[in-house]
């Protein structure tokens, strides 16, 4: 085979090589290879946010179930012993386990709950999230800048309940346009003022419109109720781009590409893309906001793409 090359104005034949038919099957192969990784990547992070999906949707059935039981959501924090409500509903998540020597009258951070704190839970990790180690005691950072006492290590939580409110500079757009105490799992003491449980007749604009848990990129453990644990604050947006590491525990956000996991009061779980308007992610978290949000899916003011529902 003859090839044509051209070195100024004039035309110089040159004899196509076999190391030229070698080096040009090597580029294919590499090339080849380049493409099976991207796409064997992505099939393996599709598999990834769809257990994670799963993770979430057992967790809001067993929040559910308790409220079916008890005829209110948990708090998110038990302010007296700093239990979060998720702690509340373990049991319906690993019956039979060691969580059974868990004693609630006493503080998470008493040592008879060393055992209790440090399990490990699946139904509370995300497969994508490389956050697993347990949170030390000297770690877990309050509101008021102290830390917990004692040496438990608190097990890592990657899902966020909604207390509806935002603290610290991403937080505060929600909170002048909506106020605090909007969601559905709120503390049950404030500023030393007791607060009622959330029950479904408090969650006027509909459960299958009203946000349960959304992923958190990082967290204080699952154990610890309040912020930095268990809650999520609102930030601008489902996916925040914080610049600390923090902040990573306090808003929402994820490892998955594009958006994060969330779950609905009615156990539905969908992925909300970071494109959504804010004016509708505020409108989700609000429990009795009688905002106009219409699910269109594809399309229109509110667009999510449902994963898990039913089991399907």
């Amino acid at each position: 085979m003859e090839v044509i090359l051209r070195t100024g104005d004039r035309l110089m034949p040159r004899q196509f090589r076999k190391s030229d038919a070698v080096v040009l099957a090597g580029c294919l192969l590499a090339l080849l290879l380049v493409a099976s990784f991207v796409l064997a990547s992505r099939a393996r992070e599709d598999a990834r946010q769809l257990q994670c999906s799963y993770n979430m949707r057992q967790c809001a059935l067993a929040l559910i179930q308790y409220a079916n039981m008890t005829n209110a959501f948990p708090p998110s924090e038990y302010t007296a012993t700093g239990w979060s409500g998720m702690a509340a509903v373990v049991p319906y998540l690993a019956p039979g386990k060691l969580y059974y020597g868990r004693d609630s009258n006493r503080p998470r951070w008493a040592s008879a709950n060393k055992d209790a704190v440090a399990l490990n839970l699946p139904e509370f990790l995300c497969p994508s999230n490389p956050n697993t180690s347990p949170v030390p005691a000297s770690k877990v950072m309050r509101l008021d800048g102290t830390t917990d006492p004692g040496s438990n290590r608190y097990a890592m939580g990657h899902y966020g309940v909604n207390w509806g409110g935002g603290r610290g500079p991403w937080g505060k757009a929600f909170t002048k346009a909506a106020g605090a105490y909007r969601g559905v799992m709120i503390p049950d003491f404030a500023a030393h003022v007791p607060l009622k449980p959330i029950a479904d007749a408090d969650i006027i604009d509909g459960k299958a419109m009203t946000l349960l848990l959304v992923e958190k990129r990082d967290s204080q453990g699952w154990a610890v109720g309040g912020w930095a644990g268990s809650e999520f604050d609102v930030g601008t947006s489902p996916a925040v781009n914080v610049t600390d590491s923090l902040g990573e525990k306090v808003y929402s956000g994820s490892y998955h590409p594009g958006g994060v996991n969330v779950t609905f009061c009615d156990g539905s779980a969908h992925f909300l893309t970071t494109k959504i308007k804010r004016k509708v992610w505020y409108a989700l978290i609000t429990r009795d906001g009688n905002e106009p949000v219409t699910d269109v899916s594809g399309g229109g003011e509110f667009s999510i793409s449902q994963t898990v529902q039913d089991g399907k």
